[in-house]
């Protein structure tokens, strides 16, 4: 990172912004294109390691990539405020952000534990409750993939 000043790099304090995001952009290959896609998500760190869920359907352009090259970037802010300069190249942005990349997996139809555990997480990242109940019909239906994250930063400015 160019900005050593503006970076993050304790874990704790990029979960803190992670928790303010509202969307998680996904950047898949394409061949030799990059695909972008908006998801909602859930966040999770275990024993140290953190964990993106996010539902989708099972089948489309976002599934078939994912299925082709697990391999995943991402990236989410929390806000984005603009700060007026006294001329056109000298406004700036306050924000923070979280950029990162990992391994997706599609949870299987039959892991309803795990399926649970992901829809939790989602479900407590925007409504910051921390209990639900779910209709076994609807979450067997629903398509889960978990990103197990390999590389991650976090940047504030200013």
């Amino acid at each position: 990172m160019r900005r050593k000043e503006r970076e993050i790099t304790q874990q704790n304090a990029i979960l803190e912004i992670i928790s303010r995001c509202d969307t998680c952009t996904l950047a898949l290959t394409d061949g030799s294109r990059p695909y972008a896609v908006p998801v909602s998500f859930g966040e999770e760190e275990r024993d140290g390691r953190i964990f993106l869920w996010f539902h989708g359907a099972g089948e489309g352009k976002k599934a078939e990539l994912i299925q082709k090259n697990p391999k995943v970037a991402f990236s989410m802010y929390a806000f984005c405020e603009i700060l007026p300069g006294p001329e056109a190249c000298r406004y700036t942005a306050a924000y923070e952000s979280v950029c990162g990349s990992g391994t997706v997996t599609r949870l299987p139809d039959e892991a309803v534990e795990e399926k649970i555990e992901a829809l939790t997480a989602i479900m407590r990242h925007y409504s910051r409750e921390t209990a639900f109940t779910f209709n076994p019909g609807a979450v067997s239906k629903t398509t889960l993939y978990k990103i197990e994250v390999e590389s991650l930063t976090g940047k504030k400015a200013p």
